[in-house]
């Protein structure tokens, strides 16, 4: 089943195609170095009034999920939208600790998608969460960040259908599998 946010194709009704846009895709664990310097005074009500106020001044579309564990960014629009959006988040506190310096530091954290735009999604959708991945765990961190490994998609794709399932929390197994089968 394709979700309505996920179209397989899409008509482009913005000025994205002549002025350019991009899809962001980025998230942040508050405990994963480099660690927010305050863990204790997380605001997740104020970290989602500011993704949802600052997207919807730039007109930007997609969906974040923010919780007392971090945030997950997916969201659209025009380059100069999205340049503006990323110079407000690299202010925000809870950007704290990152060098987002340069702009290749910048583009490895956000991972700007060439040719994409705001019209990828039906609308914004800024929601608290539990969890900011939707794997039906929560109050889990792992005693060594230093030791989680970072997959590409293709990897993560084989884990999903071999070796990684195996070694999953039951309901974490299931909502992976209900999630891969539609």
């Amino acid at each position: 089943m394709v979700g309505t946010s996920d179209p397989v194709a899409f008509e482009c009704s913005c000025k994205a195609p002549e002025i350019g846009g991009a899809i962001l895709l980025f998230y942040r664990y508050f405990a994963a170095p480099p660690e927010l310097p305050d863990l204790q005074d997380i605001d997740v009500q104020e970290l989602y009034a500011f993704h949802s106020s600052v997207c919807e001044r730039l007109s930007l579309r997609g969906k974040i999920r923010v919780a007392s564990e971090g945030f997950n960014v997916t969201v659209g629009g025009t380059n100069d939208e999205l340049e503006a959006y990323k110079q407000e988040c690299i202010q925000h506190w809870s950007f704290a600790g990152l060098n987002l310096d340069t702009p290749a530091k910048r583009d490895k954290f956000f991972k700007p998608s060439a040719n994409g735009c705001a019209c990828a999604f039906e609308r914004l959708n800024v929601r608290i969460t539990s969890e900011i991945t939707p794997f039906g765990i929560t109050n889990y961190t792992p005693k060594d960040w230093g030791i989680v490994q970072t997959l590409t998609p293709a990897e993560f794709h084989h884990c999903l259908h071999y070796s990684f399932l195996v070694q999953l929390p039951y309901t974490c197994r299931r909502a992976i599998k209900i999630r891969c089968d539609q």
